[in-house]
C-alpha cells in the first residue's frame, strides 16, 4: 500500500535525484518542485519569493557559523555568486 505524499525540497543533481528514484514507487504523490533546478536557479527564485536567506542553513558541520568549506557551503557561495546576489551567510 502506497503512502499518501512526500515532498522533496532540495534541488540539483545530487542525492536528491537518487532519493527521488528510490522512493517514487512508494507514494501516490511525490512532489519535488526543485528537482530540475540548479542551486543558482533556486537562489534566484528565493530572492523573488523574498526568502530570508540570512535565516537559512546549509552547512554540514553543525557549528555556530557556516564553515565555508564543506560541499554545501561551497555550493551555496557559488550559487549566490552566479546569481549575482549578495550572500548574507556568516562563514567562519
Amino acid at each position: 500500500m502506497k503512502k499518501k505524499a512526500i515532498r522533496i525540497f532540495s534541488g540539483g543533481l545530487d542525492s536528491t535525484t537518487l532519493i527521488y528514484k528510490l522512493i517514487h514507487d512508494a507514494y501516490e504523490v511525490l512532489e519535488a518542485p526543485f528537482i530540475r533546478m540548479n542551486k543558482t536557479d533556486i537562489v534566484q527564485l528565493g530572492q523573488t519569493l523574498q526568502v530570508p536567506y540570512q535565516n537559512t542553513w546549509s552547512c554540514y558541520k553543525g557549528r555556530e557559523k557556516h564553515c565555508g568549506k564543506c560541499g554545501t557551503c561551497v555550493e551555496r557561495k557559488e550559487a549566490f555568486l552566479l546569481a549575482g546576489m549578495n550572500d548574507p551567510t556568516v562563514y567562519e
